[in-house]
């Protein structure tokens, strides 16, 4: 879409004069009021197993993975036979109760993988699956040079470039509704919507489901883990705000990705868009009908030249300019 007259161009340069700097969409207009549980804390020096978890393996006693903890590291590896399929069932865990997506989930747990070795490019030797009360979930699967969610299909989905093996990171899953966010080391990397598995066979048919292990006989993996925590609880709606607000975006300066936060005071047509140094629309991020509440958008930098941009959130009551720095 081209700008449509000089006058906007004089609000886009006038905006680039001021002091001001300011996708995964979903509203904000609730607070998480959490309830936090450790599901597993290898600083106490016992397995999984004696922490509520329960180990299982299709080799049953012949299992050959290899697992202990010790110096504050739970260590699980399936490399001795990639045939195998093993890992930590968290169903009788007394910690993880039910895990409602409406009211919003957050896992965090520290870890590393030491190797990883796979026959086929779509597997991965280690992988974590969550599963709400309905059915709904994702599968996280890590490999030493990227992470990706699996379809529904068991194909790959959402995929990005992370190393994986240089240190313990620490990394979490955030799910509200039928969106899910990975974040490592508090920067967003992966997002998209949860898969409805509803329709599968075990493990998938097992609600408020925690899975941490190998789920694949074509790959292996050699992995540490320190610690799992499981945040749970209700969003407490939060007072509808008085006016349109438009924060500054962060990170800013980013490289990759960014988060646009706004608040409308009023339902109506919203329109957030991207604009070059020059006015030229790069990109638009919404055009829809919202309710008024606060919402976050992240902006995608990828394929982007480095330099200023300008966003610009429009709504039938106001239009609000602010800018960002790309740097690669």
């Amino acid at each position: 879409m081209k700008i449509r007259s000089n006058i906007f161009l004089i609000l886009f340069l006038s905006c680039l004069l001021s002091d001001s700097w300011s996708g995964f969409l979903h509203a904000q207009n609730s607070s998480f009021d959490k309830q936090q549980t450790v599901l597993f804390d290898a600083s106490l020096g016992t397995d999984p197993e004696a922490q509520g978890w329960i180990f299982v393996s299709n080799l049953f006693d012949q299992s050959k993975t290899e697992r202990f903890t010790e110096n504050g590291l739970h260590s699980f590896n399936t490399l001795a036979d990639i045939s195998e399929l093993s890992g930590y069932f968290g169903m009788n865990h007394p910690g993880i109760g039910r895990l409602m997506r409406e009211h919003g989930i957050k896992m965090t747990f520290d870890l590393q993988v030491i190797e990883e070795y796979s026959f086929a490019e779509n597997r991965g030797g280690f992988s974590i699956i969550l599963l709400t009360d309905d059915l709904y979930g994702l599968e996280l699967v890590f490999k030493q040079d990227s992470i990706w969610a699996y379809t529904s299909d068991f194909i790959i989905g959402e995929v990005q470039p992370v190393n994986t093996v240089s240190d313990l990171s620490v990394y979490s899953i955030s799910v509200k509704d039928d969106q899910y966010e990975v974040f490592i080391d508090g920067t967003l990397t992966l997002s998209g919507s949860l898969r409805d598995y509803s329709g599968f066979g075990t493990p998938y048919n097992i609600p408020n489901f925690i899975f941490f292990g190998d789920n694949t006989s074509r790959a292996g993996a050699h992995i540490h883990l320190s610690k799992i925590i499981l945040e749970t609880g209700k969003y407490i709606p939060q007072p509808i705000p008085e006016k349109i607000v438009l924060l500054q975006n962060m990170p800013n300066p980013f490289s990759r990705q960014t988060v646009i936060e706004y608040s409308l005071s009023e339902s109506g047509e919203v329109r957030l868009d991207i604009f070059d140094i020059n006015g030229r629309l790069a990109a638009t991020l919404v055009q829809e009908y919202q309710q008024a509440g606060t919402y976050r958008v992240i902006f995608d930098g990828t394929g982007f030249s480095s330099g200023m941009y300008l966003y610009r959130l429009q709504t039938t009551q106001q239009i609000i300019f602010r800018k960002f720095l790309l740097m690669k």
